[in-house]
């Protein structure tokens, strides 16, 4: 059976994210592990483990022509036919083919999944938009106003005709929209639901799912589909090779390992986030990024930094 490099590695690298996940799903229950806080990071740990086997497990890779040996030439040997011409015998001739179909496969779900990100993105900001501001009532809005204050968490609440449920989005400036029966409720019950989204804010949940997303879709590219021959044959036409990704930087991590020092394009950060005036409308928030940007560089001899996890690949 002929099968491409790239497609063994992925048959190999799926079985052991099956059996990972299969191992995984059983401890919590062995252990008796129930509360929701450590189940969250436990899965969030197996997802990230499951990304990172093709990282640390070396993966096979294709021979140098030198490493090729030789076979004796067999001579004066002649074939010896079947005895039995019922046994059928299996070629796979065309399994590049249909390694190459799978590659296009994997390209267009890739694709798909920046697709629908990008759809629900939109929607999100239809919905924003076509929001209106929160008309409670006195009692109501200082009930609000002082859970934000308890759980150090700023978001705007707006009511909108779009949703059933509460819908929670935005980094730098979070949005929480309301759906119109909310009016209806006692203060009581308008409380535990605000507390409910501004503890999604304060944990940062939406930028976190919105990363992982991300992050997913962009090392699916990075492997295996930028380093197969296969993959896009119409490059290889062109003269470009496939290009093997040797550092990948992740974001948004809570054990960074990398500091990146941009003091010196820090004002063309702040000018380009100026541009944004459809996401980006309080002062406030330029200064939280400079904040965070300073608390970044901490102990790192630098004004202004980002910080990364870094991959070096194989």
């Amino acid at each position: 059976m002929n099968m491409p490099l790239w497609f063994s590695n992925l048959l190999f690298w799926s079985a052991q994210v099956a059996l990972l996940a299969l191992a995984a799903g059983f401890l919590p229950g062995l252990f008796q592990i129930r509360q929701p806080r450590v189940l969250l990071a436990y899965w969030r740990a197996i997802l990230g483990l499951s990304l990172v086997l093709p990282f640390v497990e070396p993966w096979h890779r294709m021979q140098s022509s030198g490493s090729i040996a030789s076979t004796p030439r067999l001579g004066n040997i002649s074939a010896i036919p079947a005895s039995n011409p019922a046994v059928t015998h299996w070629h796979f001739s065309s399994f590049p083919i249909i390694a190459e179909i799978l590659g296009v496969a994997i390209l267009a779900g890739i694709a798909a999944r920046f697709v629908i990100l990008a759809l629900g993105l939109l929607k999100l900001r239809q919905f924003r938009r076509a929001s209106s501001p929160n008309s409670l009532s006195a009692e109501s809005a200082a009930a609000l106003d002082q859970m934000r204050a308890q759980l150090r968490a700023r978001a705007e609440f707006r009511l909108s005709t779009d949703v059933d449920s509460p819908v929670t989005f935005g980094l730098a400036a979070p949005v929480i929209l309301l759906p119109e029966r909310f009016l209806a409720m006692n203060a009581q019950s308008q409380a535990a639901i605000a507390c409910h989204e501004l503890l999604h804010v304060r944990r940062h949940d939406w930028a976190h799912h919105l990363a992982e997303e991300t992050i997913d879709a962009a090392l699916a590219a990075v492997y295996p589909t930028a380093r197969d021959r296969l993959t896009f044959p119409e490059l290889l036409a062109e003269g470009l090779e496939p290009h093997a990704v040797r550092e990948v930087y992740v974001m948004g991590t809570d054990t960074p390992d990398t500091w990146v020092d941009i003091t010196e394009t820090f004002d063309k950060k702040i000018e380009a986030l100026h541009q944004h005036t459809s996401q980006i409308r309080s002062p406030e928030t330029f200064d939280r990024v400079r904040n965070r940007a300073r608390e970044t560089a901490q102990d790192h001899d630098m004004q202004y930094a980002e910080c990364f996890k870094k991959f070096i690949l194989g």
